[in-house]
């Protein structure tokens, strides 16, 4: 029989400008009054985890496979002053929103993540997805930078964009709302969707790839 403990850092005077986990389950993402960070998870796992941190950096990794930490849920809380940061999510089963993200500038960089379900509201965002799947995207953005690699079901379309940048390779079924100019590049990705009804569209689509506007 495995016993949950808890671990839990608040940094209450040194600002965070940049999260990076590896090789964790569930990671939970919300805003407050502070920063802090709480880790719930099997006594075992627990020795397993680390924390480093570098000035406004903080990383949160363990040497175990993210299957293995399967009972391993870390939340994060960003400040609500927060106007700036980086979210880097490597080898990591799901990351989540407990509510909307309202951040000025936001960049997301996920590499191997099972599923995503995300609220956000921001003036610039940038995501950089690599062999992610199972996502889902909700809120507003100004502008959206959007890089996709080997990706498969990633639904944006409540997602209200003004001016979306997007480019995909080897992306199936995936769903995307722009009201205003779209600037696109696609290779091997099938079943893209737009809605919104983009005043202004520059595409580039290899012969492979299927892009329908509704």
């Amino acid at each position: 029989m495995t016993t949950q403990a808890t671990k839990e850092e608040r940094l209450k005077d040194i600002p965070v400008k940049e999260i990076k986990t590896e090789r964790i389950a569930n990671l939970y993402l919300s805003q407050g009054e502070s920063f802090s960070l709480v880790i719930e998870a099997d006594k075992e796992q627990q020795q397993n985890i680390k924390i480093y941190r570098d000035g406004d950096h903080i990383l949160i990794y363990t040497h175990e496979q993210a299957e293995e930490m399967k009972t391993c849920n870390v939340y994060i809380t960003i400040p609500y002053t927060t106007e700036e940061i980086v979210v880097n999510a490597f080898q990591t089963g799901t990351v989540s929103t407990e509510a909307d993200l309202i951040i000025n500038s936001l960049q997301l960089n996920f590499n191997v993540v099972g599923t995503t379900n995300l609220g956000i509201i921001s003036d610039k965002l940038v995501y950089t997805g690599n062999s992610v799947s199972n996502s889902t995207i909700k809120g507003k953005a100004e502008k959206l930078n959007l890089s996709l690699k080997s990706a498969t079901d990633f639904n944006a379309e409540k997602l209200s964009v003004q001016y979306l940048n997007l480019k995909t390779d080897s992306l199936v079924n995936a769903d995307f709302n722009v009201e205003n100019t779209l600037s696109m590049r696609s290779n091997n990705s099938f079943n893209v969707n737009i809605t919104g009804n983009p005043v202004k569209i520059k595409k580039q689509l290899d012969a492979l790839s299927t892009v329908t506007f509704k």
